[in-house]
């Protein structure tokens, strides 16, 4: 287990990638940026626990990607954007609830979530990625709220389990491969 002391304001660049022992890890409020890849890899990694009231404002690039072992990772409050595969490949990810701040949720974010069942995006959102969800084959059901005008390239590609998607009225356009497979 580790648990950052609240001395700490930032987490470098991947500062505990490929830490395979690691389980958990407790991130005090006062850390305010968190690199790129700095959790990727760590894949016995159960459980993430951010101090409330966060300061974090974005999950950057691989910064929990590969992390097979975890199950849920809150998204705290004070995250407006989410990178490029930020969460992909956490196979064992069974929930993600994002906060009413989010505004952008980047290429490839979830992809490979393969236990997530359901995913809702609340009407913060204006920007949802290529391929954020694709190959989370247990995804049933997804209700986008946003105000997105696309449902952009691979959003969904290989979401076999697929039975439901709400798309609001603001989207105009479906692009290539959007629920391909």
């Amino acid at each position: 287990d580790v648990k950052i002391l609240s001395s700490v304001t930032e987490i470098g660049e991947n500062a505990f990638s490929g830490c395979s022992s690691i389980t958990s890890i407790e991130i005090p409020s006062s850390v305010v940026s968190i690199g790129i890849g700095a959790f990727r890899g760590c894949i016995l990694l159960e459980k993430v626990e951010f101090a409330s009231p966060s300061s974090i404002n974005i999950i950057r690039h691989n910064c929990f990607s590969g992390c097979s072992s975890l199950k849920h990772c809150p998204i705290p409050n004070s995250v407006k954007k989410i990178e490029n595969d930020a969460f992909s490949r956490c196979s064992s990810l069974t929930e993600v609830t994002f906060p009413s701040s989010i505004l952008s949720i980047s290429k490839g974010a979830f992809c490979g979530c393969s236990q997530i069942k359901q995913i809702d995006i609340p009407s913060s959102l204006t920007y949802l990625g290529e391929s954020v969800f694709s190959k989370c084959t247990s995804l049933l059901t997804c209700e986008i709220h946003a105000n997105v005008d696309e449902i952009n390239s691979g959003l969904f590609e290989q979401c076999s389990s697929l039975t439901k998607v709400l798309i609001p009225a603001s989207v105009t356009k479906i692009e290539r491969y959007a629920f391909y497979n």
